[in-house]
């Protein structure tokens, strides 16, 4: 047989090894040897009387060398022990005194154990360990690396490296360059490192490898049906295929960076024509993102992308509506998610009556309900309106409100509610100014069979609201939050659509103090440094507190002691009284209360200010109770908000639950101010003497 042919058939060969191990799935049968008598444990069989055939294999010298030995399973045990120890310095501290002298003694114990072949020197054995271009490498100040864009393989160049296992040891010969390769088959351990970053990978379980350039020491041991292989030495290239791989340093996720609009922007105008972001990773891993965006505007996707900015292409923006926007990019072990918001730009004034709607109806606002002069103000409309049902859309799409009459400025609502057989209706709409020294006009139009839906609650709740839940649905569909941080949560227990009932601002919902209750996940969000929260509260007749921690909602907390029994901010009923709650970091809590009677609705709301570390509790609108918490609001991660549940004492399992009713739990990142917390128990507790309806303006 010709050299080149030779040459060719050693090529294919290895080229159809590295197909099956690198291609096909690996798994516990690739050579049906039994994991349970891998070396990884020191265990290499059970019998320790037994012999075999210990093969030493030389790679780096001219041509290959190998030797035979018969050896106890004993003496093979400590062979493969200490070139375990060597595998572990060599691939972790290349360069380190510790590292040399683990070699010499390896190589000693060969020479011992008559490993080493009469035909070469011991010398020669050592210098395969310390290959020149080691030492070159070591004084270089090139970093190079490659990135690891697979989670179930592993790469290393110019790498120290070494491994063990129960499997097949497979060297091959290639001339010219790379000269040797070496391919293993088993189930084991490998590892590698880079010689100048330092950076590497381990292998486990099931696995499949592959080295070009490889220099150093192999070894397999023989019985029959059974064989281990080892090896330890340092290779131009590594690539491991396995069931675990593990990256070291730790695998470090994608960034996404610098999106656009930028995350919350508002009056984007419709001719925005892209998105934009940028992506890195700090290991020079290559990434696949994914965009996708609701409602529909676009979407893309790129796979196994360098760092940098990419653009999705957009259309069909339309006025008044918050967009959000999902990346996700993955570097094949770790995924980042980030979603953004964005609101299009406010509409031009316009005149409805022109623009396709036949009526409207004046809407005024009684300025003696109104507890001093309110910017961005969101009011309740509650009403019943018989001329809503008889002409305006059957789920109130085309229901707007308007600033002016004529040509104005539209105002931004929300339909919590819209009955079209009844004409009952329950809406949200933000005022820029109510004034409490002379009323407030707004006008509300209908009837446009071909209008879209106008509402907009995103917009209804300002940047000052972190989250409002109106508990207006059936709680196994969700538990929606109506602001742009989308704080949504998950009912459980026993609730279904019968725990939806009538409540004080349209339904609300009722939880049985046996399982029910809601939990929102931890945000950042949920953790401001000034807080208003407000919400309805009925504690059912009955109730009995015990111990009197039994809080009814509020943002849990841990205390000094870890156990997840308190609150950094919420609402309790104890002794009688209804109240606020903060913890402190001394494992007490600051309570400001006001007596109050089970069974019956109260509107609860407290404030802290930071700058005075006070707590106000309201209750009914009016100011009850002040308190010095003395610091700033205590946060624990990761703890959910919680309603109509709780921890008493340790651990985190809930333990109690509250037999109450729920509804409108509003939380904003500032002091609302008590002027604020009047005007918005006046408008919810009695909505029809804060406001009253015009009579029906048909278009002219």
């Amino acid at each position: 047989m010709s050299i080149n042919h030779r040459r060719k058939t050693i090529a294919l060969g290895i080229l159809f090894l590295f197909f099956v191990g690198f291609f096909v799935p690996c798994s516990q049968s690739i050579i049906g040897q039994p994991q349970e008598k891998s070396v990884l444990n020191g265990d290499i069989i059970n019998t320790s009387t037994q012999t075999g055939t210990i093969t030493c294999y030389m790679f780096g010298n001219t041509g290959g060398r190998k030797q035979d030995v018969e050896l106890s399973t004993d003496e093979a045990t400590l062979i493969f022990e200490q070139l375990k120890e060597l595998n572990s310095e060599m691939t972790r501290n290349p360069y380190s005194k510790k590292t040399q002298d683990l070699k010499i003694s390896f190589v000693n114990m060969l020479d011992e154990k008559g490993l080493l072949t009469n035909k070469v020197s011991k010398e020669t054995y050592l210098s395969v360990l310390n290959p020149k271009w080691v030492k070159r490498l070591q004084s270089t100040e090139k970093r190079p690396s490659l990135p690891q864009p697979f989670a179930s393989r592993g790469t290393s160049i110019f790498c120290s490296m070494g491994g063990e296992g129960s499997g097949l040891l497979l060297p091959m010969f290639l001339l010219p360059r790379p000269r040797i390769a070496m391919l293993w088959l088993g189930s084991g351990l490998s590892s590698a490192t880079n010689m100048l970053t330092s950076r590497g990978y381990v292998a486990e379980g099931a696995q499949a490898g592959l080295t070009l350039g490889f220099m150093g020491i192999g070894l397999s041991y023989s019985l029959p049906g059974y064989s281990l292989y080892g090896f330890i030495g340092y290779a131009l290239l590594a690539t491991t295929t396995a069931e675990y791989v593990e990256h070291y340093p730790p695998n470090r996720a994608p960034v996404i960076s610098d999106v656009q609009p930028v995350n919350g922007a508002s009056d984007v105008p419709l001719t925005e024509s892209k998105l934009q972001f940028r992506i890195q990773d700090e290991d020079g891993d290559l990434m696949s993102y994914s965009v996708t965006t609701e409602p529909d505007i676009g979407s893309a996707s790129g796979n196994l992308k360098p760092f940098g900015v990419y653009t999705i292409p957009i259309s069909g923006l339309q006025n008044d509506k918050i967009y959000r926007w999902t990346i996700e990019v993955t570097d094949g072990k770790d995924t980042t998610t980030q979603t953004s918001r964005f609101f299009t730009q406010t509409r031009p004034p316009f005149d409805p009556f022109i623009e396709g709607w036949t009526y409207r109806k004046e809407i005024t606002i009684d300025h003696t309900q109104v507890q001093g002069n309110l910017t961005n103000f969101p009011i309740l409309v509650n009403v019943i309106d018989t001329e809503l049902r008889d002409k305006a859309q059957e789920d109130g799409d085309d229901i707007l409100f308007m600033e002016n009459k004529g040509v104005a400025t539209k105002l931004n609502h929300e339909i919590d509610s819209f009955n079209g057989v009844t004409g009952a209706m329950i809406a949200w709409v933000k005022i820029p100014m109510v004034s409490s020294t002379e009323d407030t006009h707004l006008y509300m139009y209908y009837g446009n069979s071909s209008s879209t839906a106008q509402q907009s609650p995103e917009k209804v709740w300002n940047t000052d609201f972190m989250a409002v839940w109106h508990l207006n649905k059936n709680p196994t569909e969700g538990v929606f939050d109506s602001t742009i941080y989308d704080n949504d949560g998950t009912a459980y227990g026993s609730m279904s659509s019968s725990n939806l009932i009538e409540g004080k601002v349209g339904k609300c919902l009722q939880f049985d103090g046996v399982n029910d209750y809601l939990t929102i996940p931890d945000s950042t969000s949920l953790k401001q440094s000034e807080v208003t929260l407000l919400c309805w509260l009925n504690v059912a007749p009955g109730y009995t507190n015990f111990e009197g921690r039994e809080y009814i909602l509020g943002k849990r907390c841990d205390d000094s002691f870890s156990n997840q029994d308190t609150v950094s901010y919420g609402m309790k009923y104890l002794d009688n009284c209804m109240g606020a709650v903060a913890e402190k970091n001394d494992n007490s809590q600051t309570f400001a209360k006001y007596s109050a009677e089970l069974g019956n609705w109260y509107y609860t709301a407290m404030t802290y200010d930071s700058s005075t570390n006070q707590i106000d509790y309201y209750q009914d609108g009016i100011l009850r109770d002040s308190l010095n918490h003395g610091q700033s609001l205590r946060y624990t991660d990761p703890i959910d908000f919680i309603m109509a549940a709780g921890h008493i004492k340790e651990g985190s399992t809930l333990n109690y639950w509250v037999d109450c009713k729920i509804d409108e739990v509003w939380i904003a990142d500032t002091n609302l101010g008590p002027g604020w917390i009047s005007t918005t128990f006046t408008n919810q507790n009695n909505p029809s003497s804060f406001l009253s309806l015009g009579p029906e303006e048909p278009h002219p």
